[in-house]
């Protein structure tokens, strides 16, 4: 985990593990994430619901994660049991729920006029995206 601390960074408790940190979601990190996604796939995602979810989550925490709790600096080098994956479930479900809170946060925040808002500026991105 290379991903420096920052301000905006918010904290996961696992039970019976501890506590993750991660980084919230930027552009970048996005575009991080799907190629993390194509390459531990290696390109066959989409085909397999249990390897998509492994390889998202590893992904994910890849690129997201500023700190982990002993032992779970590196996910894909944990034993592969079934309290490892339950573990990871519930960290991945958290992750998405709370990176899903701060989309959903923006787009509302983002409906609202700004300054200087004008009626004859173009839509560039659509509204339902």
């Amino acid at each position: 985990m290379s991903r420096p601390a920052k301000e905006t960074d918010f904290m996961i408790d696992l039970p019976t593990v501890g506590r993750f940190r991660f980084g919230r979601e930027t552009l970048g990190d996005h575009i991080a994430i799907q190629a993390a996604y194509v390459t531990l796939t290696n390109a066959q995602g989409g085909q397999d619901r249990y390897l998509d979810f492994i390889a998202d989550a590893l992904a994910h925490f890849q690129v997201l994660c500023v700190s982990a709790p002993a032992g779970w600096g590196q996910l894909a080098a944990l034993d592969y049991n079934e309290t490892m994956l339950n573990n990871l479930a519930v960290l991945y479900k958290e992750l998405m729920e709370r990176l899903k809170s701060f989309r959903d946060g923006a787009a509302q925040g983002s409906q609202a006029p700004g300054l200087g808002a004008s009626e004859n500026v173009p839509q560039l991105v659509p509204a339902d995206l």
